[in-house]
């Protein structure tokens, strides 16, 4: 399994109940589970596995929870050339509890890298790094690379999609993060 920067093992015994019978090669799944790092020799950067716990959905302390392992089916299909398709809500308020949900296509095919920048072409944010291509909707709470606060302001997305081939292709669109006025 590939994180989109990194491969990464998604490991569970036979008898665990897991049905992998639906995943084939290429299938997005969204897997809950513990994780661990098993490579013994420094740098130890690499051997990440994770391992779920969880074959059914199940409830538990008054709240539903899916299975650890989710076969994710996207029915808007991969587009012949990256778009960002939407940002919404635009602007948006982390101070009320939103999140900008950022709408990406790209061509199943292509690695595709999405970035947010100040109005000064300073990097704030790297949501996506070399990951598959297709449909994605992307979360993004406001917060920079090290998980503070961005100043409320237009931020731009960059999307940058590279084609098999090594062509590239890139999209901007605008987001604006604000507050409520008080």
């Amino acid at each position: 399994m590939r994180n989109g920067d990194a491969t990464v093992a998604v490991r569970y015994g036979e008898t665990s109940g897991f049905d992998n019978s639906s995943l084939t090669s290429g299938a997005r799944v969204r897997v809950t589970g513990i994780v661990s790092q098993y490579d013994k020799t420094p740098p130890y950067n690499t051997g990440y596995q994770i391992v779920p716990r969880f074959p059914e959905a199940y409830g538990y302390n008054g709240r539903q929870h899916p299975a650890d392992i989710e076969l994710i089916t996207d029915l808007t299909p991969a587009s012949e050339s990256p778009v960002i398709a939407g940002v919404k809500p635009n602007p948006f308020s982390p101070d009320w509890g939103e999140v900008a949900w950022i709408e990406l296509n790209a061509p199943a095919t292509d690695r595709v890298t999405m970035r947010i920048y100040d109005l000064k072409g300073r990097l704030v944010k790297t949501c996506l790094n070399n990951a598959p291509g297709g449909h994605q909707n992307y979360p993004w709470d406001g917060k920079d690379n090290m998980g503070r606060r961005a100043s409320i302001g237009i931020y731009i997305v960059h999307l940058r999609s590279v084609s098999p081939q090594g062509g590239g292709v890139d999209r901007t669109k605008l987001v604006v993060l604000g507050t409520p006025l008080k």
